[in-house]
């Protein structure tokens, strides 16, 4: 029996989440567990009952992470530039445009 619904609510020391982990190690697995995230009622998609579910809210929890993960990098990044660059006295003038 495949668990990867509950190997979804593992936590990670290192990558926080299984999800992130696979996508920095092997990324090219990401799509067939995103394919496992998809069940079909029927196989004949041309029965009046046809329908399609998807089981993506733990995947979305953690591609939520990952995203904030990435947003904070970016403010990190931009604070030590603006520190490195009031180290060497140079001024950044904003301008607002109206």
């Amino acid at each position: 029996m495949i668990r990867w619904k509950e190997a979804l609510d593992l936590k990670s020391q290192k990558y926080q989440t299984p999800l992130l982990g696979l996508i920095e190690h092997l990324p090219e697995c990401v799509p067939v567990l995103f394919d496992r995230c998809i069940t079909h009622s029927h196989d004949d998609r041309k029965h009046k009952d046809f329908h399609v579910k998807f089981f993506l809210d733990k995947l979305l929890k953690y591609i939520v992470v990952f995203i904030f993960s990435l947003f904070m990098i970016f403010i990190i990044l931009i604070g030590w530039i603006g520190n490195k660059l009031m180290e060497k006295n140079i001024v950044i003038q904003c301008f607002h445009l109206m």
